[in-house]
């Protein structure tokens, strides 16, 4: 039998995702517009900054099961300054 990675660990852990890694941010998402016409906030999610160095960044959205993604370091900071407070 193989033992889970980190991935795994975290995915069945206890939703407490300030305590999983550092630094963990809330980050606000944007609306959608149902069926009937309504504007719906989408519920805000946690991610956690897993690498940074001088060019780009890896985030995760914490709780989720999609890989984690590596954007530019100005792009994420743009993000986590406008829709981001630390946890």
């Amino acid at each position: 039998m193989t033992r889970p990675g980190i991935r795994g660990i975290l995915s069945s852990s206890p939703r407490k995702p300030a305590a999983w890694l550092r630094p963990t941010f809330l980050v606000s998402r944007g609306t959608y517009t149902d069926m009937a016409g309504k504007q719906v906030q989408l519920a805000p999610v946690y991610i956690a900054v897993i690498r940074a160095d001088e060019h780009s960044a890896t985030f995760e959205v914490l709780g989720s099961n999609c890989s984690p993604s590596t954007i530019s370091k100005d792009t994420l900071a743009n993000l986590l300054r406008k829709r981001g407070v630390q946890q």
